[in-house]
């Protein structure tokens, strides 16, 4: 059952050091000090058609993942029959006064049939629990998100060994990439799986979630309409180092030196068998993560580097503020280098939401 990782058709595994990021030093990344405990406040990343709102949870993360084409529904017709031969009527009444009477005709003869559309559907929820403490040194935690390089990541310390998981979203490689590394051999182990619930105490339309073979997991079902949209995500993990297997739905790294997580989702707006196209793609992947992130990195930037904006330099105090105290303090005091990182967080943003070929831009809500 145990698969050795460095049997892996994906290449040798590049080591990178694992050191504290010290985003105060970047004029480019949003950062804090405490994880997030919701979507608002979790940092987002996207290749335009796939994207995740990761908090940076220390033991136990759970990565919300989309899909910008898994809404509660296929296309519905709402047009109200009677809207064209009412529409005279409702005009007249306007023109005659009468708005009160105009309103209430329109109201049942120019609303949709149904009255509401379809909405947006969160697709799953990646689910990674590291096999360490809960409790972590003081002072060592930092999470980030880099609009230079469209990264975000996690740092933290405990007892000694430090952790860091980096997290993107390719567009050349169409994947959600995870990095989890340590700078002690062997302190990678961690269990990951992909389900629809958060907590996993719901079934939400899942029709099945099994193991292939002893390095990939996949899910999949429909959602709450008929005609439902049917979907597929599944996860790949490579490990250098320890060893890489799966129970059930869950594929485990065992004492590894770091583990890249692949996810992969597709509905049946793109692909006739979504489960199918999410196998062959995690199946295909053959290089090593760092040339992924390289690719990801030149993709993006080469819409992220169009446009520069500069208001001038931010002092000491205001560059050592997590994200969260330099919003709070812009109400009072301007903040040059922060308002530039606005600006291009709204263009980060609309970068990782919308791609030729993609749907309007929704990801992120």
């Amino acid at each position: 059952m145990l698969a050795l990782a460095g049997a892996l058709l994906l290449g040798q595994v590049l080591s990178q050091a694992v050191i504290p990021p010290n985003s105060k030093s970047s004029s480019t990344r949003l950062w804090s000090t405490s994880s997030g405990q919701y979507w608002n406040n979790s940092y987002l990343i996207g290749n335009g058609r796939l994207g995740a709102a990761v908090p940076g949870n220390i033991k136990s993360e759970l990565v919300y993942i989309n899909e910008d084409s898994f809404w509660s529904g296929q296309f519905i017709d709402r047009v109200n029959p009677d809207a064209r031969s009412y529409m005279p009527e409702i005009q007249q009444l306007v023109r005659d006064g009468r708005v009160v009477e105009a309103t209430n005709l329109a109201d049942l003869a120019y609303t949709g049939t149904p009255l509401s559309a379809r909405h947006y559907d969160t697709l799953a929820t990646l689910e990674i629990t590291l096999n360490h403490s809960a409790v972590m040194t003081n002072g060592s935690y930092e999470r980030y998100l880099d609009v230079d390089d469209a990264s975000a990541g996690v740092f933290y310390d405990i007892n000694g060994t430090a952790y860091s998981r980096e997290y993107i979203a390719s567009n050349p490689a169409g994947v959600i990439a995870v990095r989890i590394a340590s700078n002690t051999t062997g302190a990678v182990s961690l269990q990951a799986r992909v389900r629809r619930a958060p907590d996993g105490s719901l079934n939400r339309f899942e029709d099945y979630s099994r193991r292939v073979g002893n390095d990939t997991m996949v899910m999949g079902g429909n959602d709450a309409s008929s005609p439902g949209i049917p979907f597929s995500a599944g996860i790949r993990v490579v490990a250098k180092g320890g060893s890489v297997y799966a129970i059930g739905d869950t594929v485990i790294v065992d004492h590894a030196d770091e583990a890249w997580l692949y996810l992969q989702s597709w509905t049946t707006y793109r692909k006739e068998d979504p489960e199918a196209a999410v196998l062959a793609d995690l199946a295909a992947i053959e290089k090593p993560y760092p040339d992924i992130r390289a690719e990801h990195v030149a993709d993006y930037q080469a819409y992220a580097h169009r446009v520069d904006l500069s208001f001038g330099n931010s002092t000491a105090a205001q560059r050592n503020m997590t994200t969260p105290q330099r919003v709070a303090a812009a109400n009072s005091t301007f903040d040059p280098e922060f308002t530039s990182l606005f600006f291009q967080f709204g263009r980060y943003l609309l970068i990782a939401s919308s791609r030729n070929g993609t749907l309007a831009a929704n990801l992120q809500g």
